[in-house]
Order: C-alpha cells, then sequence, then structure tokens
C-alpha cells in the first residue's frame, strides 16, 4: 500500500492523535506508493517526536499537519533523518521543530507549507543541524501569516533558506552555515571545517566553528540533541564546547535512550528523636533540635523523611493491630 512506517489519526481529521510520544524507534527503508517514515495526519495536537532515527523514505521523514485549535502544540525533536527521497522533515505550522539533525535530504531538510486549508503559522525552527539537501530550510506562503521563527539553525546545503514567496513577518536571526540564504537577514556564512566530519555523520561543532558563540540566546534551546542542557552560546543542534561529542554516534539505528539520574537510596527507618539538645540520629521532624550530625537539607530530604514516616507509622500501626 502507501508503505508508511508509522500511520497516526486519519486523513481530512476524520479522527485524531493527541497528547502522544513517539520516541526512541528506528524506522528505514519504507516501500509502497508513498513510504513516509513517521506521519502524523492533520488535526493531531499536544504530540513529542522525540530521539527516532529515521533513513531512507521515499516520502519525507517526519510528516506533520496543522490544527484548528488553539491546544498545545507539537513537538519534533532530537531525531536523527537520513537520506530520505523527499524533504526530511516537512511540516505545515503550529509546531516546534528543535534539536534535530538531517542528512542528505533529496529535496528539503526542513519545509513548510499550506496542506489541506490549513495554513503555516506559529512555527519555530530552533537549533536543529541540516547538511547536504538540495535546499535546508524551504518555507512557502509564510507572508500574511504570524508567529513564525528560525532561530539558531545550523545550515549547511547549497541553499540555506529559501523564503519561497517571502518570509512575511517571520522571525529570522542567528542562523550560521554555507550556501544562499533569500532571507532578509538571520544567516551568517560558515565554513567547512564548522562540522567535525559532516560526510561521516559527524557534525559536531570543534574548536573554532562559526557555530560557537554564535546563538541567539534569547531564543537558545533548554537542552541539545544528547538531551543534555545546554551551558554554551551554539548554533546547531549540539551544545558544543568539547573537542569531541562526548553523546551518542549518529548511525543507522535505535538512539539511545537519554541518561537518566541514578536511583535514590531508601532512607534508613525513622527513629524519633531524643532529648533536645541532643544530635538526632537520623531526619528530624519539625521542631526536632539539635548541634549537629549534618543532617542534610532541602526538598529531596523532606521527601525522604516524609517517606520514612509513612513507613514507621505504617509498621508501627501493624504492630498494635497484628494478633500476639
Amino acid at each position: 500500500g502507501t508503505g508508511e512506517g508509522m500511520y497516526l489519526g486519519c486523513n481530512a481529521g476524520a479522527c485524531s492523535f493527541r497528547n502522544g510520544i513517539i520516541a526512541n524507534n528506528f524506522v528505514h527503508d519504507t516501500g509502497g506508493a508513498q513510504g513516509d517514515g513517521i506521519e502524523v495526519k492533520e488535526g493531531a495536537f499536544g504530540n513529542d517526536i522525540r530521539d527516532n532515527v529515521i533513513v531512507r523514505t521515499p516520502y519525507p521523514g517526519i510528516t506533520m499537519y496543522g490544527y484548528a485549535s488553539q491546544d498545545p502544540q507539537n513537538i519534533v525533536e532530537r531525531n536523527v533523518v537520513w537520506h530520505t527521497m523527499d524533504n526530511g522533515i516537512q511540516i505545515v505550522g503550529q509546531i516546534i521543530v528543535r534539536n534535530n539533525i538531517v542528512l542528505g535530504a533529496a529535496a528539503s531538510g526542513i519545509a513548510s507549507k499550506p496542506s489541506q486549508t490549513y495554513l503555516p503559522h506559529d512555527a519555530l525552527i530552533q537549533n536543529n543541524t541540516i547538511v547536504g539537501t538540495a535546499s535546508c530550510l524551504k518555507t512557502n506562503n509564510w507572508t500574511g501569516q504570524l508567529g513564525n521563527t528560525i532561530v539558531n539553525n545550523a545550515l549547511y546545503c547549497p541553499s540555506s533558506i529559501d523564503a519561497t514567496g517571502g518570509a512575511g513577518a517571520a522571525t529570522i536571526l542567528a542562523n550560521v552555515g554555507t550556501g544562499t540564504s533569500n532571507a532578509a537577514s538571520g544567516f551568517t556564512m560558515g565554513q567547512g571545517t564548522d562540522l567535525a566530519n559532516a560526510a561521516m555523520a559527524d557534525v559536531w561543532p570543534p574548536p573554532g566553528s562559526a557555530l560557537l558563540g554564535a546563538a541567539d540566546m534569547a531564543h537558545q534551546a533548554a537542552d541539545d540533541f544528547n538531551a543534555t542542557m545546554r551551558t554554551h552560546q551554539t548554533v546547531g543542534a549540539y551544545d558544543g564546547g568539547a573537542a569531541m561529542n562526548p553523546g551518542w554516534t549518529v548511525m543507522e539505528g535505535f538512539k539511545p535512550l537519554p541518561p537518566t539520574p541514578p536511583p535514590m537510596t531508601d532512607a534508613p527507618p525513622f527513629v524519633d528523636c531524643p532529648t533536645a539538645g541532643a544530635t538526632c540520629p537520623n531526619m528530624k521532624p519539625a521542631g526536632c533540635c539539635e548541634t549537629g550530625g549534618g543532617d542534610p537539607s532541602g526538598l529531596l530530604v523532606l521527601l525522604s523523611w516524609w517517606s520514612a514516616r509513612q513507613t514507621f507509622r505504617y509498621r508501627r500501626r501493624r504492630a498494635r493491630s497484628s494478633p500476639r
């Protein structure tokens, strides 16, 4: 049939896919008459499409449409889209597209255009890295539309920004790359050495890259492609700041889950405070006075104390109620 990897929702909005998470999938070598990687139909809202790897699709790797309400935007973030025979990521509007890496799309890396009565407004295209496509970013019919922003993207294509028909009132800031741009402003020329080894899908910005220190911080994404907090003023999908990428090496296959913090250790059983002025043997309840003991503080302590207190009360109730 049409051959999509995922087809979520219904054509013409007959049903809608809402508030979903599509994460950590490997979609590749789709076929059929179309073969989108992940297609989310019109009327969908509140969805997060993240950390997927999508390779060799005849139609766009990710296809998103618009919706008619004021519900939460869709988000497309931290995905790899590689060697599609069409656009890498195709959208209308009402969406955030950030921290994605798009490599070698036959058409445009990210394309925004009207579709099925929906118009391209309120699209934020932020901190993406796009390499080797015919045009990195292409917009159609943005004139007269509001709320569109293109900011902090690394764009290394023959045509970096192609605002067909004009960008209208769009905010275009701090994009860096090579090739041409017909946007009135918001694009700075870089050089081929801005990316570590784009031919091998390594688009980390090494020392000396024009991407470093070039971002507009008022529009900077909070984290990056590696799901680490940004602490540098770097354009593109990575935060930069190190000689080499400390995260996952882009390759065909599943992208690993983002790192998680170590599990909290269980608090020791609660012990009632001794007499005032002595050292508490464990975390204290309100009103316990002690002189030392290295008592930790903060929200984690309060939560741990509360959990331990509840466990102690439960065990004491059971002891009193159990037959002897």
